[in-house]
């Protein structure tokens, strides 16, 4: 004789659940049920090695077992994904600025303004939902009174996964001018009869229209006006000068002569110090989105990720002694939950 105490059986189940996903209070309201369920490798049972057939045991424990495992999976969906605890980890993220310039004066200030999420999905031991995140930025030197926006969730059965995050640039004018200043300013150009110095520079504009007032000495003494036309090149990524137009404001008539040696003074400093201080901007912004997009830990087991699309830019415009422009830029992004 022999006694049995335990038995085992093997065996694997595919399960097929439903859950309908809602938003109260910012806060997941879920419900689970089950749809149906197949034998990827029958259950066995062996007694004193003889096949024991527990098939309709299998699925009176199916049976039983489904509404606490429905009510497992959406107890887990409710403690995972906390939505106040999310907007406010975000906030207080965003409260800093997302990159600054090398001299820690010009940085870029975001607020999200909605917070989408797609239909769940699991990968191993994660919770992955898609996330649809827009909002604005500026670009300035300090965080602007009016960047405010009250964070809002919502669910998105269907989605695209791109999001979008519309930035504004406020640089100063006086920043830039400094910027050119310190290149240009006080400095010599030419030799003999044709020696220019700058005396002094000033930054303006008028609509679109970029204007650089230049005192001279020597070969031009007197004062000229340097206007240009910032665009984007979409291809290339890069915003550039264009249309670049001389005027005598006071002092003699401009001969060829002069006119070459300004437009050189313009190509290799002016010019370039400001498309490189744009650039280098528009760079930093690149790369702090793209590390941030790598894999960013907001909160305990919630990590963000996602790339950067294509961004762009338009509307230049010169006003209040400020260089706007508006970058919009568009990512995918999804939030992973780990320990789900």
């Amino acid at each position: 004789s022999a006694e049995i105490n335990s038995v085992k059986a093997d065996g694997v189940i595919l399960l097929e659940m439903s859950t309908i996903l809602n938003l109260l209070n910012n806060k997941i309201i879920s419900k689970t049920e089950y749809v149906k369920h197949s034998w990827i490798q029958s259950p066995s049972l062996k007694i004193l090695g003889l096949p024991i057939p527990i098939g309709p045991i299998a699925e009176a424990f199916i049976n039983k077992f489904k509404p606490s495992l429905c009510k497992t999976i959406d107890e887990n969906i409710a403690k995972s994904f906390d939505a106040n605890a999310i907007k406010s980890k975000l906030d207080a993220f965003f409260a800093n600025p997302l990159f600054t310039s090398d001299d820690n004066i010009i940085g870029l200030y975001a607020s999200p303004s909605q917070f989408a999420i797609g239909p769940f999905s699991m990968q191993q031991d994660e919770l992955i939902i898609p996330v649809m995140i827009d909002g604005e930025a500026v670009i300035a030197e300090k965080k602007p009174s009016d960047l405010i926006n009250n964070l809002n969730f919502e669910i998105q059965p269907s989605y695209d996964n791109i999001s979008e995050l519309q930035i504004q640039s406020r640089v100063p004018m006086q920043y830039i001018e400094q910027l050119c200043r310190e290149g240009v300013e006080n400095q010599s150009y030419g030799s003999g009869l044709t020696k220019i110095t700058v005396q002094k520079i000033k930054l303006n504009g008028y609509k679109e229209t970029l204007q650089v007032r230049l005192h001279t000495l020597g070969a031009y003494d007197g004062e000229l006006e340097l206007s240009f036309i910032p665009r984007f090149n979409s291809s290339k990524k890069l915003i550039q000068l264009e249309e670049f137009r001389i005027a005598s404001i006071s002092g003699k008539k401009l001969d060829k002569t002069i006119f070459n040696l300004v437009q050189g003074i313009i190509q290799n400093k002016l010019k370039s110090t400001m498309e490189d201080f744009f650039n280098a901007t528009i760079q930093d912004y690149v790369k702090s989105a793209t590390k941030l997009l790598e894999g960013k830990e907001i909160m305990q087991t919630y990590t963000i990720s996602g790339k950067l699309l294509d961004y762009n830019i338009s509307n230049f415009a010169i006003s209040d002694s400020r260089m706007y422009f508006n970058l919009v830029s568009k990512f995918s992004g999804q939030l992973s939950v780990k320990e789900f």
